[in-house]
């Protein structure tokens, strides 16, 4: 799908242009400009719509984000003048939609939406879950970050806030769920988040695990030694396919990326952990196979991957047409206990229309 977004970004500039010419070319005020010199509100309308144009040129970026919303909510408006069109011609509703169109009702609902799209990404918010396992010895804080994408929607400066207040929310651990760099993540970027996570550390350490984004999958500088490297210098530990057990009780296992074909089963993962007696945490970047992971005895999967869609209505359809076995918050398998975060930030854009930004605390006490 974004290959083919991404492909036919021309065509839907051009089309967006269009949308945005007519629509402007409407407006009240500038039809006045028509009444001393015909041309000028067509050439006023072109300058709009080469600039839409100019500024769609690369797509998923913020403002091209930004601008396919403002397409959206003028087509949006047009589907409401056609409904309304068709009560007749000459009615007291038409007339008073008609000013407001006129006046860019379209363009202010557009702008509102713009708004809460930059704000909803910005304003990383707190969850929190509460737990019981008979398995845990007294109780446990887990904060889990994941999507952090860095240098999209969330610098090293921003990430060290929500890292703090993870940490002041009461976190003895902090589990990193994958995609915390991005194919545009610099080396100094990473450089100094790496710094932040050795300044502000767990009491019962930082756990991390690579997603799709991370490790230059897809593009980027930084590759997979080279984040492992840096991470295990800054006292995080990379789990790749590998678990440790802490505190006589408490193990935490973490898995390859589900594109990579080589990792280990949840089983194979977890062949030496006592389901009977253990507290089992399972980092996975993406929720899947989830089934198989409560079967092979975890008592907690953390995931992050699926962003709850960051752009409505992808997380609804991608919930409809199960696209991830889990797309977002709290489900029970069996006897296991799935959390799937939204994320902290974003890829690709600085724009979030579907579900929210946030650090996940997780209290889990024993029977």
């Amino acid at each position: 799908m974004y290959s083919l977004i991404r492909s036919s970004s021309i065509i839907i500039g051009v089309l967006c242009s269009v949308n945005v010419f007519f629509h402007i070319k409407g407006l009240s005020f500038i039809r006045i400009l028509g009444e001393k010199k015909r041309i000028l509100p067509y050439i006023a309308a072109l300058i709009f719509a080469c600039l839409n144009m100019y500024f769609m040129r690369e797509a998923f970026s913020t403002v091209w984000m930004a601008l396919i919303h403002v397409s959206l909510s003028l087509i949006a408006c047009d589907v409401i003048s056609l409904v309304i069109r068709l009560f007749g011609r000459d009615t007291k509703v038409r007339r008073v939609w008609k000013k407001l169109m006129g006046a860019g009702l379209a363009f202010a609902l557009s702008a509102l939406v713009i708004a809460y799209g930059l704000i909803n990404m910005a304003v990383v918010r707190e969850t929190r879950y509460t737990l019981v396992n008979r398995n845990v010895q007294g109780s446990i804080v887990i904060g889990l970050i994941s999507d952090v994408h860095l240098g999209t929607a969330m610098d090293a400066e921003k990430f060290d806030r929500v890292l703090e207040r993870t940490l002041e929310a009461g976190a003895e651990i902090i589990v990193l769920a994958g995609d915390i760099v991005d194919e545009g993540t610099t080396q100094a970027e990473f450089d100094t988040l790496c710094e932040y996570l050795s300044a502000r550390r767990a009491p019962k350490g930082t756990y991390y695990v690579y997603g799709n984004h991370d490790a230059s999958r897809y593009s980027g500088i930084l590759t997979k030694d080279a984040i492992e490297q840096a991470l295990t210098k800054a006292g995080v530990t990379v789990l790749t396919d590998e678990s440790i057990f802490i505190d006589g009780w408490l193990r935490i296992a973490g898995r390859k990326d589900a594109n990579d074909r080589k990792r280990l089963s949840a089983k194979e993962l977890l062949k030496d952990a006592d389901a009977e007696s253990e507290f089992i945490v399972l980092i996975d970047h993406q929720p899947a196979q989830t089934a198989s992971c409560a079967e092979a005895g975890a008592d907690l999967l953390l995931s992050g991957h699926t962003h709850n869609g960051q752009i409505w209505p992808i997380g609804p359809l991608s919930n409809l047409l199960k696209i991830n076995e889990i797309e977002y918050g709290h489900e029970e398998i069996g006897d296991m206990d799935a959390i799937v975060s939204s994320g902290a930030a974003g890829w690709a854009c600085a724009f979030r229309t579907g579900g929210r930004s946030e650090y996940v605390i997780i209290d889990v006490s024993g029977k």
